[in-house]
């Protein structure tokens, strides 16, 4: 029996990744240290520092969202939970709604006769 291209694509990418999970596992890299760090980095924050000339020290921020790590961090997730963004479609309505709803009415009219 001959394999088809998709079949055998399909063997070599489980055979693939079986072995770079076991690698990752063995060098302590687990699929839930993994995602426990994809968790802290939704939650990124930050300090800033910069140095105060006149008082000859360095002066911290409040901790502050990271928004840029979030959205890496978020991007990340994406591919990792294998998520799509929602598609747009396009959905022809009828959008005569008086129409549609005197065409409803005498449906009901219609059933509720018989």
């Amino acid at each position: 029996m001959t394999k088809t291209p998709e079949q055998i694509g399909k063997e070599a990418s489980d055979v693939a990744r079986a072995v770079v999970l076991k690698e990752a596992k063995s060098v302590g890299l687990t699929t839930r240290k993994t995602l426990r760090r994809i968790a802290q980095g939704l939650d990124a924050k930050e300090t800033r520092t910069s140095y105060d000339k006149d008082r000859g020290r360095w002066s911290y921020s409040d901790s502050m969202i990271d928004y840029g790590a979030r959205c890496d961090y978020a991007k990340l997730a994406v591919v990792v939970l294998d998520l799509k963004p929602a598609e747009k479609m396009d959905v022809n309505v009828n959008t005569n709604l008086p129409e549609m709803l005197r065409e409803a009415r005498e449906r009901a009219a219609k059933r509720g006769a018989d």
